[in-house]
């Protein structure tokens, strides 16, 4: 071929625009390949670890708000002559969380999602009693299980005071207690 009119070979530079349009090469391919694996590894564990502590924070701040409400009814109770008793800590709440499920008088897989809490009221007749329940979506080290999944159960029990009269509500874990 002979030279193009400026002087440059117009054979060497159709080689260049061939190999400019050609792409990655294997080796670069693997590299990229090799670089996103190893950021996948670190990512994904992290990730998994942020979630798990979002959770875990999530749950320990709705059970102090749980018991804060119950503390607060109590003394509305106590201060109006009126009588303190065992109830659905969700319903002194303002506004219950989004995931909150309900009150049944038994909470199961079927009511209750996976990061959902819930309140069952009790059902004397196949043994369960009142209590405050969430079901975690992560899978915690330690639990309370039933029905092949992993439950946080809280009781709401009373406090009396010296003379024996009730003075107050408070939540307590039934064990055995979770651990993330």
């Amino acid at each position: 071929m002979a030279p193009h009119q400026d002087g440059t070979d117009v054979k060497a530079m159709s080689a260049a625009r061939r190999r400019d349009r050609r792409g990655f090469t294997l080796p670069e391919v693997v590299v990229v390949i090799v670089i996103l694996g190893v950021l996948a590894s670190v990512a994904i564990p992290a990730y998994v670890s942020m979630t798990k502590q979002a959770e875990s924070s999530n749950v320990e701040y709705m059970a102090g708000s749980l018991t804060s409400a119950l503390n607060i009814n109590s003394s509305k109770l106590l201060t109006s002559g009126g009588t303190i008793a065992s109830h659905n800590p969700f319903a002194d709440l303002a506004t219950p969380p989004d995931n909150y499920a309900g009150a049944f008088g038994d909470v199961d897989l079927t009511n209750c999602q996976p990061g959902q809490w819930a309140y069952q009221s009790g059902n004397a007749s196949n043994g369960n009693w009142p209590v405050v329940v969430y079901r975690p979506k992560s899978t915690l080290t330690t639990a309370f299980t039933w029905g092949g999944a992993q439950w946080l159960v809280y009781q709401v029990n009373t406090v009396t005071g010296p003379t024996g009269n009730v003075v107050g509500l408070t939540l307590a874990e039934y064990p055995p207690l979770h651990q993330w």
